[in-house]
């Protein structure tokens, strides 16, 4: 019973070739601050902006990086501790393949799989997270995948139409959301935490790809206080080819360091986190990894 993930936000998916792929341009100097963790930078946009729910963007870790400490990893350790107390619950881009849909399922869920190119540690630190969240007292929740879902985005020759995949990841990652807004109690003020590629958090998206985004219905939703947050690896930003198209690449790369956490403000409730640069994954245990595979278990 596999555990998927979404594709490698920041590379472009097979079949999609968008006339433009980087948005309109704010001012030339994007505002920064500097803090000494990933966590200080993001205490003070939560306490400056005070948002119903916080789109969380990366891009994915590829099998090339894997050396280099993960991005799920930095959010588990660092982040979520430090945002806990005000957040009732967490969605994540990922979703359980079941296999109760045939042969269509089994070929889309391989061959996101193959041309994501998540390495295999990837499954173990989702569910390390969702654990961490639950332990937290935040609600963690995965995306629901029907059969007919596998049919639309699977193609006569067995391959995926990758646009039409991110299309239904991003209206899970809104529905999911969207559900939980309209449960809560009038009286619950904490605010929700959604954790997915880049392409699919964006508030306000370039034109070729408002179809891959759920930012500005879930702006909507929030009644205004929705907070767009981009959390980087710098390694992972200088691996992904179509980041050097993005107006802020050149900003991130330059402000990365090995010391502190850099944060830009690229518009009005739109930001990036830089994570200090150089931490490496560190080389897990015999025992480290007797647990990972007994959560494994208990999750599938």
């Amino acid at each position: 019973m596999p555990f998927t993930t979404g594709l490698a936000c920041g590379e472009k998916p097979r079949e999609a070739n968008p006339v433009e792929t980087t948005r309109e341009a704010p001012p030339d100097a994007l505002p920064h601050r500097i803090f000494s963790s990933a966590a200080k930078a993001l205490e003070a946009v939560l306490d400056e902006t005070d948002p119903s729910v916080v789109g969380f963007g990366e891009f994915h870790q590829q099998t090339g990086t894997v050396g280099t400490l993960s991005t799920i990893e930095r959010f588990a350790d660092q982040l979520l501790p430090v945002m806990a107390q005000r957040t009732s619950d967490l969605v994540v881009e990922a979703w359980v393949s079941e296999g109760h849909c045939g042969e269509v399922e089994k070929q889309v869920v391989s061959d996101v799989n193959k041309v994501s190119k998540r390495p295999d540690e990837t499954e173990d630190e989702n569910l390390r997270m969702l654990k961490a969240a639950r332990v937290l007292g935040v609600q963690p929740h995965i995306l629901k995948m029907e059969c007919a879902d596998y049919e639309k985005v699977h193609m006569a020759d067995g391959g995926v139409d990758y646009l039409e995949m991110l299309e239904l990841v991003a209206r899970r990652l809104m529905e999911t959301t969207g559900k939980i807004i309209e449960k809560r109690p009038p009286d619950d003020h904490r605010m929700i935490a959604v954790f997915s590629g880049a392409i699919h958090n964006d508030l306000s998206p370039a034109k070729d790809w408002k179809t891959f985004s759920y930012g500005p219905a879930m702006q909507k939703a929030a009644r205004g206080k929705y907070v767009e947050i981009d959390i980087y690896v710098p390694e992972f930003v200088q691996a992904a080819s179509t980041a050097r198209e993005e107006i802020w690449y050149d900003k991130v790369t330059s402000l990365a360091s090995r010391e502190t956490a850099a944060l830009i403000e690229t518009g009005k409730n739109s930001y990036i986190i830089v994570f200090p640069k150089g931490i490496k994954a560190p080389r897990s245990s015999p025992d480290h990894l007797t647990e990972r595979e007994k959560d494994k278990k208990v999750a599938r």
